[in-house]
């Protein structure tokens, strides 16, 4: 049973996620929040929808620049760190990671988030942690993992597109295994894309593997999938016809977001 003092700071804690929401949130929700969530965090660089149930985002969103992607400040060192905005019944401490056999993968990446030393910082948040698999981030494929790689692409794709959004999160077809006090291990991670400028999106469906295949295009799926996966919603402030377009890949043209894989066509969904 929750006591007086929690009930109170989860309230204020949720007004003040709501207040922040409509403000420093915004530039990074712009294009619609995917789901309520049971909290969400509003950060510099990017924002946060936390589940309580898997202790760990169910989504990750931000906005790159290509201001923010050619600002580099001198890094001091970062450390993980827990969030304390987050109900302690429902936060992750670094202790549960230990020795888990598993990497603390950011889904807002510090390569990403090093315009400010702010940005950097909250980007080792745990909220914005989940297990990752090591080779599947680092040293799968060359001198990343699939998924350091297709973090790399999206840096590039945001200074030749001259601006981005970026969503990130889990997706528990299964759950794969359970670290520390609950911390849910999911089967698969996503990556929505999306250019407002032209109105073109990709999708990344990705299966959590320690070496899953160093081809990026044979995970390109479109947003209907994920959606459907994960009960999220992508785009939702889009125009109707545009959203319809963009998620269920008409506006998909793998040209577009070039690719030294190759061409391919997108996978098809998995069934839930």
């Amino acid at each position: 049973m929750l006591s007086k003092r929690n009930i109170l700071v989860g309230a204020v804690i949720s007004v003040f996620s709501i207040g922040a929401l409509a403000s420093d949130c915004r530039k990074h929700t712009d294009l619609g929040t995917p789901a309520k969530s049971d909290q969400i965090l509003c950060r510099q660089g990017f924002a946060v929808g936390y589940s309580y149930a898997h202790k760990a985002p169910e989504w990750v969103a931000y906005e790159l620049t290509l201001q923010s992607v050619s600002t580099e400040i001198m890094r001091k060192k970062n450390a993980f760190s827990v969030d304390r905005d987050i109900l302690e019944e429902h936060r992750t401490a670094l202790a549960e990671y230990r020795d888990s056999g598993y990497d603390l993968g950011q889904m807002a990446p510090a390569n990403s988030m090093d315009f400010s030393n702010k940005a950097l910082k909250e980007s080792f948040l745990l909220s914005n942690v989940i297990p990752q698999k090591p080779g599947f981030n680092r040293g799968g494929s060359g001198p990343d993992g699939v998924w350091g790689a297709l973090e790399d692409y999206v840096r590039r794709w945001a200074v030749t597109r001259n601006g981005i959004y970026v969503v990130s999160g889990p997706v528990y077809e299964t759950v794969i295994d359970v670290v520390g006090n609950g911390i849910q291990v999911p089967s698969h991670f996503y990556k929505v894309i999306y250019d407002p400028e032209y109105k073109a999106s990709i999708a990344f469906l990705v299966p959590h593997a320690k070496k899953p295949a160093a081809r990026l295009p044979g995970y390109v799926t479109t947003i209907d999938c994920i959606e459907s996966l994960t009960g999220l919603d992508f785009l939702g402030s889009l125009d109707d016809d545009d959203e319809a377009d963009v998620e269920n890949g008409t506006a998909y043209n793998f040209d577009y977001w070039s690719m030294r894989d190759g061409n391919t066509k997108p996978a098809s969904c998995p069934s839930r």
